[in-house]
């Protein structure tokens, strides 16, 4: 039971510091990524850390750079989550003609979602464009681990009677 703890605290730790650095980066919008990282077990000794589908798109991790490259129409965000995410970020939308902001109507919102994923479909989103920056899993994890394993070493030691 020692070394399941050991690992949970550690996988609580990473998901903090992801946690932290979305927050840092101004990634939150409706809370949702943060409330879908688990941490649970998988089977009878692993325990994992399971992050929401769309982290590909805000992280980077081994060769994944991060961000959704363009790919044209089959692969872009339904527009639904687009407006969601418009709604949830309380994002101003203005008008390009005359410079005045908009009221957030349903038309408003709609418009401006179709926009982004059309922008996405030709562009990609601005952490591929290198335009901000991904959350980078391997830095989180390479800095927990390295601060972790002389914790874990120690408590296997101590359970060996070493």
């Amino acid at each position: 039971m020692a070394w399941y703890t050991s690992i949970y605290d550690t996988l609580e730790d990473i998901k903090q510091k992801i946690i932290d650095e979305y927050m840092a980066k101004g990634l939150k919008a409706s809370g949702d990524f943060e409330r879908n990282i688990k941490i649970g077990r998988q089977g009878r000794y692993k325990v994992v850390l399971t992050l929401p589908y769309y982290s590909e798109f805000i992280s980077k991790f081994k060769s994944n750079e991060g961000g959704r490259r363009p790919t044209g129409p089959e692969g872009t965000p339904p527009q639904a989550v687009i407006e969601k995410w418009i709604r949830d970020k309380g994002l101003s939308l203005r008008d390009l003609s005359t410079g005045r902001f908009r009221k957030r109507t349903q038309t408003s919102i709609k418009q401006a979602a179709f926009l982004i994923k059309r922008k996405i479909q030709v562009e990609g989103t601005d952490i591929y464009l290198k335009k901000r920056e991904p959350i980078d899993l391997d830095q989180i994890t390479d800095n927990v681990f390295d601060y972790k394993m002389e914790e874990i070493a120690d408590r296997i030691l101590q359970e060996l009677n070493i």
